[in-house]
């Protein structure tokens, strides 16, 4: 008996799924075959499967760097100093090894001239110990900030 070679999208779904940490069997009850054939596409339709859960598995990467982005930009607003400067200092681990790998070379369409590029290649430019030192300075700056909005007054004077 000749079975339908599955569809693109159906490979898709189910590598979406296997890179999502899905049982064989649970891809195979979301896909409507049965979990052997759906265990065998790995191997009798290699290089479609290749190409569908790396894509899967490259967007739940960067899901899940997005979400820890978040994350730490919500600790940057901490009221204990050591969170909000351990939190930068991650973010700009990041942001720079992001800039180093070229992986984040245009993620939200900002333009090559515009100040956040010029932001993000003097920041690279930096040593580490330069950057620390900016990052300590900035850090100095938002507990200031922080401190003076609880005694009620501005410091930047607006």
């Amino acid at each position: 008996m000749m079975t339908t070679p599955p569809s693109d999208q159906m490979i898709a779904d189910a590598a979406e799924l296997r890179a999502a940490g899905a049982a064989w069997d649970t891809i195979a009850a979301q896909i409507g075959r049965a979990p052997h054939t759906v265990r065998q596409w790995q191997y009798y339709y290699r290089a479609r499967w290749v190409a569908a859960l790396r894509a899967a598995e490259s967007r739940i990467a960067s899901e899940a760097a997005a979400e820890s982005v978040i994350a730490m930009r919500a600790q940057l607003r901490s009221t204990d100093p050591d969170v909000s400067h351990a939190a930068a200092r991650q973010l700009m681990q990041y942001r720079v090894a992001l800039n180093r790998s070229g992986a984040d070379a245009n993620p939200a369409g900002v333009a090559p001239g515009s100040e956040a590029t010029r932001v993000a290649a003097h920041l690279e430019s930096l040593s580490h110990d330069q950057r620390e030192q900016l990052l300590d300075r900035a850090v100095a700056v938002v507990a200031a900030r922080r401190d003076a909005r609880g005694a009620g007054s501005d410091p930047t004077g607006s």
